[in-house]
């Protein structure tokens, strides 16, 4: 009984987590890069700037969340 326990436990602690995971995005994007569906949500945390040689390819379904007051400049392409 007490291995089932342990099981459920370690089970609802995994959920949770990954309930709560969520990415950061930098400040600062000179990159080509993707965010996916898998590393989903994305938090913008504070100003991001894309650069201008920068594309940013989301999946769809990806969900992105801004901070307040929070904003982002795009200087170079989202795909």
């Amino acid at each position: 009984m007490k291995t089932i326990h342990k099981i459920f436990v370690l089970v609802f602690i995994l959920a949770n987590i990954s309930l709560f995971a969520q990415t950061t995005i930098p400040a600062l994007i000179n990159s080509n890069v993707t965010w996916s569906l898998s590393q989903s949500p994305y938090l913008v945390a504070s100003n991001v700037l894309i650069g201008a040689n920068a594309h940013v390819t989301i999946e769809p379904g990806v969900v992105i969340r801004f901070g307040a007051g929070t904003e982002m400049l795009v200087r170079g392409e989202i795909l």
